[in-house]
């Protein structure tokens, strides 16, 4: 992934925590270098990045990225960060919902 990228994936990582899972920026800023921290000695690290920058938060949160009841506000953060999304390459949809298979061209 591309630095600024990377940087726009854990700044929309931040967001969420403070937006959906009520996280101050220390607590925030904090949880994630720990989450990093964490990845990168599992060396882990780009496969992060087939996530969704939401399941992140919420798997920071410990809480289940299921349910989706804030993927609409998530979607909004999303574009703050990333303003032109892609189509989904599985089923070429521009704001897809359904769980695909992850592969690296999918941008579900």
């Amino acid at each position: 992934m591309q630095e600024k990228s990377e940087q726009s994936y854990w700044a929309t990582v931040k967001d969420c925590l403070r937006e959906l899972h009520s996280f101050t920026p220390t607590k925030a800023n904090n949880q994630i270098r720990e989450y990093r921290k964490q990845i990168e000695a599992l060396s882990i690290e780009s496969a992060i990045y087939h996530d969704e920058p939401y399941e992140v938060a919420c798997d920071i949160a410990g809480v289940s990225s299921e349910n989706r009841a804030d993927w609409e506000r998530y979607q909004i953060i999303r574009k703050a960060h990333f303003p032109r999304r892609q189509r989904c390459t599985a089923c070429k949809q521009d704001e897809c919902r359904d769980e695909h298979e992850k592969k690296e061209t999918s941008t579900c």
